[in-house]
């Protein structure tokens, strides 16, 4: 079984002759993620040689080439380290305002951080301040020069709002339970969207793109979408936001009821369906789940 397509290239080639290769696919097969020649590698080195292909979610599969669709097996969300729980560890606040928003994903320009400082220079154009809202940016480079945080760094200064850059965060529990919404702004299709998960969880509100995997786990009683890379619509979502804080407590709500069919334990259910399927022995594993549960 391989995790990556990069992991999935050095499986095929090492693989013993009676061996099967399973492919979790965590990532698009399409123009704007990989290169021709990569796709090309890909689909001819990876996928021509696969057993079965585990999509993290509806977008993902569609990316998967035609003469290769036959392989797609149900989709089984990427895990997220979350039990639907964690919400019960935060503290309520007694202000609504200033509303704090935080950004957690590398600081890579796909991620569009630039596009949630385009949407606060809207609305500071509206006469919102630091009273209204303060930005919280988690994260790094992690590979590759810092230009773009540099630049990220610049333009917030000129901002009439509080924006931290706290850098690459062991720990993100601290971040998620002290902010009030998270903003997921990636400019191309996000295959799943780990981070959306862990915001319903931790009871924020989530704003994401109307694309790619997270336009599968938010609908508009769980979250607010925006049109992907567009700086107005996200400002709109905000000021929404900001306007409303009956629409905040709303979508936390239902937020975190829909963060529980995503948590580990159920991600879990769905693999161990998805193998007894594939491996073609589910009387095995499923009396190794009944040793395993103390059943017999």
């Amino acid at each position: 079984m391989s995790n990556t397509l990069r992991v999935g290239i050095y499986v095929v080639l090492l693989k013993g002759r009676h061996q099967e290769h399973v492919l979790l696919l965590h990532d698009g097969i399409d123009g704007q993620s990989l290169s021709p020649l990569k796709r090309a590698i890909i689909n001819w080195l990876v996928l021509s040689r696969t057993k079965a292909i585990v999509p993290n979610s509806r977008w993902t599969a569609s990316t998967v080439p035609e003469k290769f669709q036959g392989l797609l097996t149900t989709v089984a969300h990427s895990f997220s380290g979350t039990t639907g729980n964690e919400h019960r560890g935060r503290v309520e606040r007694t202000d609504a305002r200033p509303l704090r928003l935080l950004s957690l994903s590398r600081l890579v320009k796909w991620k569009g951080v630039h596009l949630v400082l385009d949407a606060l220079e809207i609305l500071a154009k509206e006469n919102f301040g630091e009273r209204d809202l303060i930005l919280t940016i988690a994260g790094s480079a992690i590979l590759g020069p810092d230009k773009y945080a540099a630049e990220l760094k610049s333009r917030a200064k000129l901002l009439p709002f509080s924006v931290e850059f706290v850098g690459q965060v062991a720990q993100i529990a601290p971040l998620l339970l002290s902010n009030d919404v998270l903003v997921h702004a990636s400019v191309r299709p996000e295959p799943f969207g780990q981070v959306i998960v862990q915001g319903l969880s931790y009871g924020l509100v989530v704003v994401a793109p109307d694309s790619g995997g997270p336009a599968e786990i938010l609908n508009e009683e769980s979250g607010l979408l925006f049109t992907r890379g567009s700086s107005i619509s996200l400002a709109n979502a905000l000021r929404h936001l900001l306007e409303s804080p009956e629409l905040r407590k709303s979508l936390v709500e239902n937020g975190q009821v829909a963060a529980i069919s995503y948590s580990d334990s159920e991600i879990v259910k769905k693999f161990d369906t998805i193998f007894r399927s594939v491996l073609g022995f589910p009387e095995v594993l499923q009396e190794e789940s009944k040793i395993s549960d103390g059943v017999a």
